[in-house]
């Protein structure tokens, strides 16, 4: 089944055409120059060709009502055990983009004059997803938005701390990294390890201590 054959219910892709689509893509022979040299599981990559061709470029579909806040959970589907979508069924596809899935206008902190425009994602570019490493489970694989600012003609990532730092609360909550020097870690996550920067800051320096001891 072709992806443009993909069927849709109520303006929503099903499970199973959602598994079936990910399957021809992976075993498109094309898929394996198409994922050379990413980091993320090819299985993960052709999801993420899936979501952004037959659901974020398609008009009929709203995009939405697949994301929760950023992101979109990998389902399952009980028609198909295909191993290769199983492999990825619970994983997390984050997609960045505050205008399209919060409807947020946002201007660059250092500019304020202009809107910021939507431009591509390191996926739609590079095709490659950003990790988004976690204490538990695998990493979350993110595409991040880029926007340039029509008056001064900068280009800003929509996970710098400089946006992130700005946004506002009802879509803060949806953001799972915290605007903190631990810029790849999960909100909830981030006081782990900063309990474990302590305890190994003070373990070196009691090591420290014994050995200048007489």
């Amino acid at each position: 089944m072709a992806l443009e054959a993909t069927r849709v219910i109520r303006d929503r892709v099903s499970a199973a055409d959602l598994c079936t689509a990910v399957t021809e893509a992976i075993n498109n022979p094309k898929h394996a120059k198409f994922h050379k040299g990413s980091n993320a599981p090819a299985a993960m990559l052709a999801f993420a060709k899936v979501v952004v061709e037959i659901i974020m470029l398609n008009k009929e579909i709203d995009t939405t009502s697949h994301f929760d806040g950023l992101t979109m959970t990998v389902p399952t589907s009980q028609q198909h055990a295909e191993p290769h979508h199983h492999s990825i069924v619970g994983q997390k596809l984050l997609c960045v983009d505050w205008k399209r899935l919060h409807g947020l206008d946002m201007t660059r902190p250092r500019c304020k004059k202009c809107h910021l425009k939507n431009d591509r994602t390191n996926f739609s570019k590079n095709k490659i997803l950003f990790s988004v490493f976690v204490i538990e489970g695998p990493p979350l694989w993110c595409m991040i938005m880029s926007m340039v600012c029509p008056c001064c003609r900068a280009r800003i990532n929509l996970n710098s701390g400089e946006i992130l730092s700005k946004l506002p609360a009802c879509a803060a909550v949806a953001c799972p990294v915290d605007a903190k020097p631990a810029m790849d870690m999960r909100r909830h996550d981030t006081c782990s390890y900063v309990l474990l920067w302590k305890a190994q800051t003070l373990a070196q320096h009691a090591r420290k201590t014994r050995s200048a001891s007489p």
